[in-house]
């Protein structure tokens, strides 16, 4: 599996450097780790990775800032991005956040379907492709002071990252385009959440 010392040894050795020992102040390490670090959150926020999403429980919030919402809950700490929330498992289609807390009319048993940063042993094959190839990039601008192979590697890796995202794309069910309030009152017997 790639973790990110394997991910930054290999782009230092594709563009031409010797590997490096986990932070060992050597420039090679201090300008691979920083485009590392700047691009992995980025990337995971791009596209909807299966590996990076998980359904986690709420947990009541203290107080609700919300004035338009009769509840909130705690956003996650490791949430980078909001995908879905769920009351009982049927979906909640309309909250907001405040103050970093989640607001909605669900009262109980409320999860929400989340991107988060995962360990790297559940990275796909293509996203540490990608990710290798955004490190390349911020090897040649940082370290080799070559900003034109950085454009060059850094467009090889958007093009890539539209390539696997597509088949990455293939695994997940379509999405409903319509939320029937029909189904929602026969459900609970009102409105849309």
């Amino acid at each position: 599996m790639a973790d990110k010392l394997s991910i930054i040894n290999s782009a230092l050795r594709l563009t031409g450097n010797e590997p490096v020992t986990e932070n060992d102040g050597s420039p090679s390490w201090e300008v691979a780790s920083e485009a590392f670090d700047v691009n992995l959150p980025l990337l995971i926020a791009r596209r909807d990775w299966g590996f990076a999403s998980a359904v986690v429980q709420l947990a009541a919030a203290a107080s609700n800032p919300s004035v338009a919402y009769a509840y909130a809950y705690v956003r996650p700490a490791a949430c980078l991005q909001l995908l879905d929330l769920y009351e009982r498992s049927i979906p909640v289609t309309s909250y907001e956040i405040v103050d970093n807390l989640i607001c909605c009319d669900a009262p109980n048993q409320v999860s929400a379907k989340i991107r988060r940063l995962p360990d790297d042993a559940s990275w796909a094959v293509g996203f540490t492709e990608v990710l290798k190839l955004k490190v390349m990039a911020g090897i040649y601008r940082g370290l080799h002071e070559d900003p034109a192979e950085g454009q060059v590697v850094d467009r090889q890796a958007e093009g890539f990252l539209e390539e696997i995202a597509s088949l990455a794309s293939q695994e997940h069910r379509g999405r409903v385009m319509m939320k029937s309030r029909i189904s929602a009152r026969r459900r609970w017997g009102g409105q849309p959440r």
